[in-house]
């Protein structure tokens, strides 16, 4: 008995999607021109937070679950940050 190895575990897309004339416009935000694509999304929170305008020792108030490329991006532009949440033992006695 022979298996097939190609069973996607993923559902099939329509066909269209492949034969898909090239659109006239692209959607919002791709049209606008100061728009940037970039492949990860830390690398949009570093272009994000340089648009902001921080410079070096500002200090940002983060939450205190976070992914941690948050602050890396943060870092290289030389700011700061606080934890929001963030309790102290004083603070659970």
């Amino acid at each position: 008995r022979r298996v097939h190895s190609r069973l996607s575990i993923w559902a099939p897309l329509p066909p269209d999607v492949y034969v898909r004339r090239p659109a006239a416009e692209l959607p919002f935000p791709l049209e606008e021109p100061n728009c940037r694509i970039v492949a990860w999304a830390r690398h949009g929170v570093w272009h994000g937070l340089r648009q902001l305008g921080l410079e070096p020792g500002d200090e940002v108030l983060v939450p205190a679950w976070h992914h941690g490329s948050e602050i890396e991006a943060m870092q290289q532009l030389g700011a700061r940050h606080s934890l929001a949440g963030q309790r102290s033992c004083r603070d659970l006695a």
